[in-house]
């Protein structure tokens, strides 16, 4: 047993495990046993103390060594995607959504949202049963491959700096308004779709660039519109 025999699905569930305080460092490392070598508490509780330890010590081998992360560019049928400025908006927008939690217990959906069947384009309809088939995937190459994923996301949103600092925010700088957090994006789309005068399917579908340049416009517009209003104020 070494890091690429473990799946994402069971990083995710060893992390959830570590992270609880209620649990003392003992039960932990029997969970995660029961993770890795797929045994119930029975079957724990009926193996020889021998094997135990050698499963002991085979666990406290592969966290106390290096994880070799690798990116990848495709994971069996499946071809990733990493230039950002060639997806749709919708897939933008599940990015956006998905980075916002969790990365670990999000890479799933994450890699998803960039990813297609060989000769076919990424189509968010089949999000639920790609993001289920990386689940099983190694932890060395889901991790490298969200790595570069979130690198080249990081590289493309320098261009569009500030575009979605709307103000409606609380009086802490680093939180985000409840309305932004959940609907956000579902109003940035309905603004491109009035701007566009398209359906709201049409404005998801978009590419990214076309309609994070319309709401960059917008921005822009609101702002100059906002300024004429003030100086016609003063000026009565």
């Amino acid at each position: 047993m070494n890091w690429k025999n473990i799946t994402l699905q069971q990083f995710q569930q060893i992390s959830i495990i570590n992270a609880d305080e209620e649990l003392d460092e003992a039960d932990k490392l029997l969970f995660i046993i029961s993770i890795l070598y797929d045994k119930t508490d029975y079957q724990l509780g009926r193996i020889s103390t021998t094997k135990l330890k050698r499963l002991i010590n085979s666990v406290n081998n592969i966290f106390t060594s290096e994880i070799n992360i690798k990116q990848k560019n495709r994971f069996g049928i499946y071809k990733l995607n990493y230039d950002i400025a060639s997806i749709r908006f919708g897939q933008y927008v599940e990015l956006s959504y998905f980075i916002q939690q969790d990365s670990t217990q999000k890479a799933h959906n994450i890699l998803a949202s960039i990813a297609a069947p060989l000769f076919f384009k990424n189509d968010s309809k089949n999000h639920s049963k790609i993001s289920n088939y990386f689940l099983k995937q190694p932890i060395t190459n889901v991790l490298g491959s969200i790595k570069t994923l979130l690198d080249a996301l990081q590289s493309f949103n320098e261009n569009y700096k500030g575009l979605f600092d709307s103000g409606i925010v609380d009086d802490n700088v680093d939180s985000i308004h409840p309305f932004n957090k959940y609907y956000g994006w579902i109003y940035s789309a309905t603004l491109i779709k009035e701007h566009e005068g398209i359906t709201l399917e049409q404005a998801f579908n978009l590419p990214v660039r076309q309609a994070l340049n319309a709401l960059a416009y917008l921005k822009s517009k609101g702002l100059y519109e906002e300024e004429q209003l003030k100086k016609q104020y003063a000026n009565n």
